[in-house]
C-alpha cells in the first residue's frame, strides 16, 4: 500500500518533490495545497490529487495523511509545522527551517515533545559523495575548509525565472541563510565541527540594479569551529554560470567536491591520489530516505532532522548579523 503523502507550497521546491514522488514506488501524492490557482489547477492535472488554496484546509479535510512535505516560505511554516506536531504527523521541511531562532526553537521542541518523525531539506548530505568525502575525512583533523556558491540568481528574478524575494533579506534571509546555509549545513556534517563564532562581510556590487535590492551580490562567511577550525563560505548571485565547491585542508591531504554533474572529489590522502566522479540527484535522495523512515518507523533513516537544521541555521543568521555589525558574532547553542 503507498504512502499517502501531502505537500503544502507548489513552488520550485514543491514541484520537484511532486515529481519524485510520482516517480517513488510505494508513495503518492494524494493531495496538495497553494495560494496560487494555476498552480493547484497544474499540480491537479499532472499529479491527480486534491488541491486547495491553504493549508488549513488541507489539513482539515484530509484525515488519512502519513507524510507532509513543507515548502512554503519560511515566514508561513510555522503554523503547519506546530500542526503536524499536534497531529503526530511526519514532516520534511524545506530549509531553511525557520525565519528566525526563537520559532525554530518553539517547532524543535512541539516536534520532539510530540515525538512526531521530521527531517529538513538539506540535500546535499545525501549526495554519494558527500559520503565518501566524510569516509576519506573521518579521524582526520581539519585545518580549514572551503566553500564556495556561485549562481546567476539576480538574473534569473530579472528573467521571471525566479522570485523577487531573493532581492530582500526580509524576505529570503539574504545569500548566506538562503543558499550558502547549504554548506554551511554539509561542513558541519562532514566534520562533526560546529561553528562557535563568525565573521562576514558583503557587497551589492552593480552587475545588476541595486534599486529595491538589499541582498548581497557577494557574501563571505568565516567561521570559526570549536576545534579552532577556520572555514570561509562564499555566496555570489551575480555569476553566469553555477560554481559549487566543497574543500577540506589537513596537515597532509586534501579533500574537493566539485558539485556539478558529474560530480567530481579528487585530492590526495595518505599519499594517494583520490579522483572519483559520481551522478546523482540529492533532491530526490532525500526525500525517498524520508519516505522511507515514515514507512518503517525509522527517525534514524533521516538524513537531516528539523533540530540539526536549527543549528545551522543558528551560524547562518549569525554570519547575517557579522555582516551587518562588521563585527564578530557568537553561534548561539540552541540545545545545550
Amino acid at each position: 500500500m503507498s504512502i499517502p503523502v501531502a505537500i503544502v507550497g507548489l513552488g520550485v521546491a514543491g514541484q520537484i518533490h511532486a515529481r519524485t514522488l510520482a516517480a517513488t514506488p510505494g508513495a503518492k501524492l494524494i493531495a496538495a495545497a497553494d495560494l496560487d490557482e494555476k498552480r493547484r489547477a497544474e499540480a491537479a492535472r499532472a499529479h491527480g490529487c486534491r488541491v486547495y488554496p491553504h493549508w488549513r484546509d488541507l489539513a482539515a479535510a484530509e484525515k488519512d495523511l502519513a507524510a507532509l512535505i513543507l515548502c512554503t516560505t519560511t515566514q508561513e511554516r510555522k503554523g503547519p509545522l506546530l500542526a503536524c506536531a499536534e497531529r503526530k504527523l511526519a514532516v520534511f521541511c524545506e530549509k531553511p527551517p525557520a525565519h528566525d531562532l526563537e520559532t525554530a526553537k518553539t517547532i524543535a521542541a512541539a516536534l520532539a515533545e510530540s515525538g512526531t518523525l521530521n527531517a529538513a531539506g538539506f540535500q546535499y548530505r545525501a549526495h554519494p559523495l558527500a559520503g565518501r568525502m566524510k569516509e576519506l575525512a573521518a579521524g582526520r583533523r581539519v585545518l580549514a575548509a572551503q566553500t564556495l556558491l556561485a549562481r546567476p540568481m539576480f538574473q534569473l528574478v530579472a528573467e521571471g525565472k525566479a522570485p523577487k524575494a531573493f532581492y530582500s533579506k526580509a524576505a529570503c534571509g539574504g545569500p548566506i541563510i538562503e543558499q550558502g546555509s547549504h554548506f554551511v549545513d554539509l561542513l558541519r556534517w562532514l566534520t562533526g565541527d560546529e561553528p562557535v563564532a563568525a565573521l562576514g562581510a558583503g557587497d551589492l556590487g552593480d552587475t545588476h540594479p541595486r534599486e529595491g535590492r538589499d541582498c548581497e551580490e557577494t557574501s563571505v562567511a568565516v567561521l570559526r569551529h570549536a576545534s579552532g577550525m577556520l572555514s570561509t563560505h562564499i555566496v555570489n548571485w551575480s555569476h553566469a554560470k553555477t560554481l559549487l565547491q566543497m574543500r577540506l585542508l589537513g596537515a597532509d591531504w586534501d579533500l574537493t567536491w566539485d558539485v556539478g554533474k558529474p560530480s567530481r572529489l579528487h585530492g590526495h590522502v595518505d599519499g594517494k591520489p583520490v579522483n572519483e566522479q559520481a551522478d546523482a540527484e540529492p533532491f530526490e535522495i532525500e526525500l525517498r530516505a524520508f519516505l522511507d523512515a515514515v514507512r518503517d518507523g525509522d527517525a534514524a533513516k533521516v538524513r537531516c532532522t528539523y533540530a540539526d537544521a536549527c543549528r545551522t541555521l543558528a551560524a547562518c543568521i549569525a554570519t547575517a548579523q557579522a555582516i551587518e555589525r562588521g563585527t564578530t558574532v557568537a553561534v548561539p547553542n540552541l540545545f545545550p
